[in-house]
């Protein structure tokens, strides 16, 4: 179940980044290029942008999370004994 999850959000990222791309390739004229926090405000002009941002700032805060609890009650195996 857990790889299941996992794989279907890694999908859903994927699939955003690949929409935004495209739009990108096809609408915005490379002359116009500026900064990466250029294009965060424009992004965040669109409709439902600061959704997205909240969607995706809860998405990183999860996963910053699930890391340190991870990390802090993770058991690891000891390595088997060289014979």
């Amino acid at each position: 179940m857990g790889v299941r999850l996992r794989s279907g959000r890694v999908g859903i990222v994927i699939a955003a980044t690949r929409i935004l791309f495209t739009y990108a390739g096809f609408q915005v004229n490379p002359d116009q290029a500026g900064r990466v926090l250029d294009a965060l405000r424009w992004h965040r002009q669109l409709p439902f942008g600061l959704l997205v941002y909240m969607v995706v700032a809860m998405g990183l805060a999860a996963f910053g999370i699930h890391n340190l609890v991870e990390a802090r009650y993770r058991i690891v195996p000891e390595p088997p004994s060289p014979r």
